[in-house]
């Protein structure tokens, strides 16, 4: 896989991670989706999957670095290569496959995109075209205009790792890195119905402990494979029911908790003794050594930063004053 598109980063309104634009599970062979309020989804051929998603997020990434342009072409190839997959006839197959797949996709939002006056309601497409070069083999897409410019223009987005995607190799892990991405904007816990969020993930399990077998492995492998680290906690309310409790944790906290301590430790009181003061007053220039005033500063900045940190300022403060 090329370096440089594993480690890029992709912006991704937070609509279309909260609601679901492909599907975990397609056992069932459904192909409509509207059990979230004010959410509808309708595929006119076949249901997204993970590698579909892999797919979109790497052409979102090209129409990124090229200013958002709505017209990209590529090489079905090097999609196959920078998308951790082999060159093979499947394969290359299933990429056109999967251009069909998004061009079949309606979703539909009632209430969700906000114009500055009110919430609207919208219907979208994810790509409206798709031609093949007979000479070249390259490939033109046009995304649906309103879909891109969304996400271009949005203050609601995140940004998506695509690496952290082709690492995890799941679905449902997948899925739910996209949730929790999104989740974990300005929080680090969350909180939700097992069955609502089985829903979230179009998951077709209908008991606790199905639902469970499948969460618990894909925060294991979350925890593995990227840099989002998760704690999962059960609550369990009543047969049958549970409230699952995710907890971020990982450097950022960690390095929030360091962040205090040291605000902590630098405005802890320090111990200083009664010769260090005096030590302290014997740098001061002659003229100042019996002035109270400059005395009580010293002995007040002495106990809140210490020995050292007074020193150099004294010194400073002498060579700069000096004639």
């Amino acid at each position: 896989m090329n370096e440089l598109i594993k480690q890029q980063e992709i912006k991704q309104d937070i609509n279309f991670l909260e609601y679901p634009l492909w599907a975990v599970d397609t056992r069932s062979g459904d192909k409509e989706f509207q059990d979230i309020e004010g959410y509808k989804y309708r595929a006119g051929f076949k249901v997204p999957t993970y590698l579909d998603v892999i797919f979109l997020y790497y052409l979102l990434f090209i129409t990124q670095q090229k200013c958002w342009k709505r017209e990209i072409t590529v090489s079905k190839y090097n999609v196959l290569r920078n998308c951790g997959l082999s060159k093979t006839p499947y394969y290359a197959a299933r990429f056109i496959d999967s251009l069909k797949r998004w061009i079949n996709i309606t979703v539909e939002y009632e209430g969700t995109f906000y114009d500055n006056h009110e919430y609207n309601s919208i219907v979208f497409n994810i790509i409206d075209t798709y031609k093949i070069d007979k000479k070249s083999k390259k490939i033109t897409i046009k995304f649906n205009e309103e879909w891109l410019i969304k996400i271009k223009e949005s203050t609601y987005f995140k940004i998506i790792k695509f690496e952290n995607l082709l690492k995890l190799k799941s679905p449902i892990a997948a899925r739910l890195y996209e949730i929790l991405v999104k989740t974990f904007q300005n929080r680090d816990t969350w909180k939700i119905d097992a069955h609502k969020l089985a829903v979230k993930m179009t998951m077709k399990e209908k008991y606790l402990t199905h639902i469970l077998q499948k969460i618990k492995p894909a925060i294991n492998k979350i925890n593995k494979r990227t840099d989002l680290k998760i704690d999962l906690k059960i609550r369990k309310r009543e047969r049958g029911k549970a409230t699952l409790i995710f907890i971020k944790k990982g450097e950022n906290k960690n390095k929030e908790k360091e962040k205090q301590q040291n605000i902590e430790q630098k405005t802890k009181k320090q111990k200083i003794s009664k010769e260090e003061i005096q030590q302290l007053l014997s740098f001061v220039r002659e003229d100042q050594k019996n002035d109270d005033i400059v005395k009580d500063i010293i002995k007040k900045y002495a106990k809140k930063k210490g020995y050292e940190y007074c020193l150099k300022n004294i010194i400073y403060t002498s060579d700069y004053s000096s004639p």
